[in-house]
């Protein structure tokens, strides 16, 4: 088992919507208690105050930059 503060999340555009799903045993046991598949914005963040860390493919870490900063183009 990986680090048990760390929640690894891979994300698929479905219909034009970004899903959040969770990659290593900590996220997936997460998700079942929460009979969920993906993570919602809301579930990130009350994982990450309960201290977790979620990591996510550096592709989408520039891309959720840009959008923060009123770029959204690619």
């Amino acid at each position: 088992m990986t680090d048990p503060k760390i929640i690894k999340i891979k994300i698929k555009c479905v219909y034009g919507r970004d899903l959040w799903y969770p990659e290593n045993d900590t996220g997936k046991i997460f998700a079942k208690m929460l009979g969920v598949k993906t993570f919602n914005k809301f579930q990130i963040n009350c994982l990450k105050e309960l201290n977790y860390t979620i990591t996510m493919p550096e592709w989408f870490d520039g891309i959720l930059t840009n959008i923060k900063n009123g770029n959204r183009e690619q």
